[in-house]
């Protein structure tokens, strides 16, 4: 959820930084959230689904 959250995420953003891109902590944060508020409802449905 966090650019220091995993070393794959501090590689992307280094990535995009040299292309001109340039991923803020802030905005990195919120599209965390996001997929991860999206994976628990995902998750929560099939658990329920299923069991």
């Amino acid at each position: 959820m966090t650019i220091v959250g995993a070393a794959a995420n501090m590689v992307g953003t280094s990535v995009a930084k040299k292309v001109g891109i340039e991923i803020t902590f802030k905005e990195f944060f919120k599209w965390g959230t996001i997929v991860v508020i999206q994976s628990i409802i995902l998750s929560l449905i099939y658990i329920y689904v299923r069991y």
